[in-house]
This record gives structure tokens, C-alpha cells and sequence, in this order.
């Protein structure tokens, strides 16, 4: 029988430290040979609006270890408005009860069968942020421990939480364009965290010292310049 799952059913069984237990050897597998990923791929079709695009987004992956392959598909309301003279890419939520569409297919590789289905949601925050997490665990410098973040969305959150849950981050940094945003972050997180999230009032001041940048943010213009990258900045 199929499990089909919400996303509040997904939060009430599903952890940060499941993901790291579960990602990190699933890209051992991948690096191995052992796994196999397929290619993210987008069809973009205009609205008859005009000013705004569907997109069907298609990916993929099979762990063999484990006994399944997944797919990922997503059905996207996509714009891309100037927002303080700057392109972003903007995703508008127009399903019934003003939600996204997104959903995980999971298969058995031994008979076939649809093992699952759930939303992408939460599910896809997590893994991001638990990737970007992984990254520095392998590469950045063991002692790095302050956190330039850019973004205060959604994004944003488990980037963050990942991040501190993988390396010694005592000091974040904080920014993004619309000052209240990166204020109530601020003040979000610090509730919760070990760490001392402070908000910045300009882009640079966010990468000043930091050991390692994360970048959870829609723009679509470069910001980020050559010169504000330092030796060991990861």
C-alpha cells in the first residue's frame, strides 16, 4: 500500500540529524559509483497573462543500497520582477489555498511499486540546507566559526540550523534587502541557538570576516564581488 504523507506529518517524523544520517552516505554512494542521480530538468511554458511562466520541474536519484529511486516533480507559477532595480526569480503559490505545488514519488527497485508519496516542502529545505552543511564539513577550515548568511527566508532557516549543527559557528551575520526580514530572523533564531545571530545593515558587512558564506537568497543580479572573498573563505 502506498504511504501518502503531509507536510505536517513529515515535521512531526523527520529531523535535521536523520537528514545528515541519511545524506551523507548517500553521497559517499553517489561519489562511488554506488548511486545513481538524474539530471535536474525544466520546461517553461507562458502564461497567457504574459508576464509569468508554469514551470514542470523533473529530478531523480537511486540509492540500490537502500532499495529505492525517487522523483521529484514540481509545478511552478514562475515571474521574474525587478525588485529595488534588481531581477529575482519569484515562485507564486495559486493552487487551492494559496499553496506550491511540489511531490516525491518513491519507488521499490526490487518489485516496482510506489512506496510513497509526499510534498517537497519541508522535505527540500532540509536537504539544502543540509548539503551546503556537508560541504563545509569536508571542506571548509575545521576552526571556521563565523557565518556570513545571506537570505531570510525559508531557505534561510535550515541553512542555518544545518550549518551549526556541522561546524562550531559561534558568531552569523546576517543580511538581507528588506531590513525588518533580517531583524525578525535575527531575532528568531537567536531564541533557539548557541550562536549570535546579528543582522547587518549592508551586503559586505554580512561577508566581513566570515569563514564561511551561505547563500540562500533569489537573485538573479550578482552581488557578491571577487574582492570580499578572503584566503580560506569556504
Amino acid at each position: 500500500m502506498t504511504l501518502i504523507l503531509s507536510n505536517e506529518e513529515i515535521e512531526s517524523c523527520f529531523s535535521l540529524e536523520e537528514c545528515f544520517q541519511v545524506m551523507e552516505p548517500a553521497f559517499i554512494d553517489l561519489g562511488n559509483g554506488a548511486a545513481a542521480n538524474l539530471p535536474r530538468q525544466d520546461l517553461l511554458v507562458p502564461r497567457p497573462s504574459g508576464n509569468s511562466y508554469h514551470g514542470l520541474k523533473l529530478a531523480g536519484g537511486s540509492i540500490p543500497r537502500l532499495g529505492v529511486t525517487a522523483a521529484r516533480l514540481t509545478s511552478d507559477i514562475l515571474s521574474w520582477p525587478e525588485v529595488d532595480g534588481k531581477k529575482r526569480r519569484v515562485k507564486t503559490p495559486l493552487a487551492m489555498g494559496n499553496k506550491y505545488v511540489g511531490l516525491v514519488f518513491l519507488f521499490s527497485t526490487d518489485t516496482g511499486e510506489l512506496l510513497a508519496i509526499f510534498p517537497d516542502g519541508l522535505v527540500q529545505a532540509i536537504r539544502v540546507g543540509v548539503t551546503n552543511a556537508l560541504s563545509a564539513k569536508y571542506m571548509a577550515r575545521p576552526e571556521s566559526s563565523v557565518l556570513g548568511l545571506y537570505g531570510s527566508g525559508w531557505q534561510a532557516r535550515s541553512g542555518l540550523l544545518a550549518m551549526c549543527s556541522a561546524m562550531s559557528i559561534r558568531e552569523v551575520q546576517i543580511y538581507s534587502p528588506t531590513k525588518d526580514n533580517r531583524q525578525n530572523f535575527a531575532r528568531e533564531m537567536n531564541a533557539g541557538m548557541s550562536a549570535n545571530v546579528r543582522a547587518v545593515d549592508t551586503p559586505d558587512q554580512a561577508a566581513h570576516d566570515a569563514d564561511i558564506v551561505l547563500l540562500a537568497t533569489n537573485a538573479l543580479v550578482p552581488f557578491f564581488p571577487a574582492n570580499w572573498i578572503r584566503d580560506g573563505m569556504h
